[in-house]
């Protein structure tokens, strides 16, 4: 087995395979596995390099390298394939916990500036299925087997089922690991470390049964992270002149960049969205 580990840990790793007589059998190796060479080709990868979703950080890349490089032809990836979910939900706890901080100033000072920005954020804040106020649908299928792009963009929509508060969307992935054996960071499954991500509207928004709503998500990896870009549209079931709500927002609005460095960013982003082949894409209703 080769054990490959970015962080110092990897040494107290070393000591516990010795500890329990594997020192013979297991060699550490501390490094990025996309700047290291193996001495043979792997029969089986073994990696999780998730976040709260699998669109985190250089989890992607990796594994498109590893699979390219240091995986034997025939060989095994696990896991093999992550799903993403995405549903509409009336969470006023994790809406709370985005704007909270920002509107209740115990000495009356106006805080809006700030909870602007937060709203343009997203976090890790666990939902039931009693919020959903429609059916989940899929964002996303991350098939590692032949994955080739690092970035995800994709329309949902839905049909508002029942009368509530939408406060955002909240986001998961379920995995198979091999064959039939996966598991499900969904909302109502047992709890694991991952959770479900929470991506707020700029406002609650008051929906009711045959209301439609629109999401543009995409995840774009912008240097060692990815940014984040939800555009919702709010029609309501008895059409309107104009829709009920619509909000633009990113997590680069999130950061403390010049006007300049956001211009640069929105004409990259302009650019991937005009080429497709560049994202993992779908469309699902």
């Amino acid at each position: 087995v080769y054990a490959l580990e970015v962080n110092d840990v990897v040494h107290v790793a070393r000591e516990i395979a010795a500890a329990n007589g594997y020192a013979d059998r297991i060699h550490f190796i501390q490094g990025i596995s996309t700047e290291i060479t193996l001495p043979e080709q792997a029969d089986i990868i073994v990696s999780d390099l998730r976040g709260v979703l699998p669109l985190f950080q250089q989890h992607l890349p990796a594994i498109i390298d590893a699979r390219q490089r240091l995986l034997a032809p025939g060989g095994v990836l696990i896991p093999q394939c992550d799903t993403l979910w995405a549903a509409v939900v009336d969470s006023p706890e994790a809406y709370r916990q985005v704007t909270s901080p920002w509107e209740d100033s115990e000495y009356g000072f106006d805080m809006s500036a700030a909870r602007t920005i937060m709203t343009h954020s997203w976090r890790k804040a666990p939902v039931t299925p009693d919020d959903f106020l429609a059916e989940p649908t899929l964002w996303a299928t991350l098939d590692y087997t032949r994955l080739s792009a690092s970035d995800v963009s994709a329309e949902l929509n839905w049909t508002i089922t029942r009368p509530g508060t939408g406060h955002g969307l909240s986001v998961w992935f379920e995995t198979r690991l091999l064959a039939d054996v996966g598991f499900s960071a969904a909302p109502g499954q047992a709890a694991t470390i991952y959770g479900q991500g929470f991506f707020p509207w700029c406002n609650p928004v008051s929906l009711g049964a045959g209301d439609r709503v629109s999401v543009k998500l995409w995840a774009r990896l912008t240097g060692n992270d990815y940014a984040w870009h939800w555009e919702t549209r709010i029609d309501a079931a008895e059409p309107l002149t104009r829709p009920k709500a619509q909000f633009m927002q990113s997590t680069v609005l999130s950061s403390f960049l010049s006007p300049g460095q956001l211009e640069g960013f929105f004409q990259a982003a302009r650019s991937s969205l005009a080429q497709p082949e560049s994202y993992v894409e779908s469309t699902h209703e």
